[in-house]
């Protein structure tokens, strides 16, 4: 008898490089219509959060600018272009988080994507 084998490539998940925070296509899919980001870090659980921004935040000015990351949308992926955030975030977790994929989940109440770095597989 077979046991067939899955894949969870419909799994959330987050690519950290030494530039950039990708989102897969199931993490991006809630961010469709997002153009601006907020990043977020919990050193004590070590997650990383992804806030999107939605219009009327922007247009009311609710949030410093340089708190704000553009956040580039493509055929099945999302992406924040930034090495000085990447670079903080290491510096803040007190781990290397480069080429790493991270387990992905979002959150409904608080409008959060959510990855923990405990997590963390290598890109292989």
């Amino acid at each position: 008898m077979f046991t067939w084998v899955t894949i969870g490539t419909s799994a959330p998940a987050v690519t950290i490089s030494t530039n950039a925070i990708t989102l897969n296509a199931a993490a991006a899919a809630h961010f469709q219509d997002v153009r601006y980001v907020m990043v977020g870090i919990d050193r004590e659980h070590l997650q990383i959060a992804v806030r999107p921004l939605t219009k009327r935040e922007l247009e009311l000015k609710l949030y410093p600018q340089e708190s704000m990351y553009k956040l580039t949308v493509g055929k099945g992926y999302a992406r924040i272009t930034n090495k000085a955030l990447v670079a903080q975030i290491a510096k803040e977790l007190s781990c290397s988080i480069e080429n790493g994929k991270l387990p992905a989940r979002f959150d409904e109440k608080e409008h959060l994507l959510i990855a923990d770095v405990r997590e963390r597989g290598d890109e292989g």
